[in-house]
């Protein structure tokens, strides 16, 4: 007898989509813990960053019931404009402090340049952080700064969680290779 499709998602513990499917796919699966999120790469066509499919994606998170803690992966194109930082929607309206049940964050690159570190782009991230209201930990693999000096890491790391309530420069781990985010 074969096992209805329910009974298999209801097992699903990890979700690996484009954020168009992230809604279809969390309405099915109840028990998620991980969820990574793939933004599109344009390699011929440079386009800015889909802002409506990030926010109906981290909607459907936000609203996925549950109290287990998730650990959420973003992996973004760093060098296409208006990344969930940089957008002007830092009011009331935005996503991020609803997703009350995100604990680790992990921001990852989906090419080979690297994060800017200049005054402007650390504050944004900092800004968008800082609307996590339940972040603990803060992930950047090895390649999203490419060659930082470890004594630049702590500076970086006391910038970014500058505006949030709930992560610590401690709490930022930087160089973390790809078999350590999976476990």
């Amino acid at each position: 007898m074969p096992i209805p499709p329910t009974a298999i998602a209801s097992n699903v513990t990890h979700l690996s989509a484009p954020p168009a499917y992230i809604p279809h796919l969390l309405a099915i699966a109840p028990n998620v813990e991980r969820i990574f999120i793939m933004f599109p790469l344009f390699l011929l066509h440079r386009r800015k960053f889909d802002y409506s499919s990030y926010r109906s994606a981290v909607d459907a998170i936000a609203q996925h019931p549950g109290s287990t803690p998730l650990i959420l992966s973003l992996h973004f194109d760093f060098t296409l404009g208006s990344l969930p930082w940089q957008t002007t929607i830092l009011d009331s309206d935005a996503p991020e402090p609803h997703l009350h049940r995100v604990t680790h964050l992990i921001l990852r690159n989906r090419n080979f340049t690297p994060l800017s570190r200049d005054s402007t782009t650390t504050d944004a991230l900092s800004a968008w952080l800082g609307r996590f209201p339940s972040l603990q930990k803060l992930s950047f693999p090895n390649d999203v700064f490419k060659d930082m000096p470890s004594d630049e890491c702590g500076e970086y790391a006391q910038s970014v969680t500058a505006l949030s309530a709930s992560l610590d420069p401690w709490d930022v781990k930087f160089d973390i290779s790809y078999d350590d985010l999976m476990l």
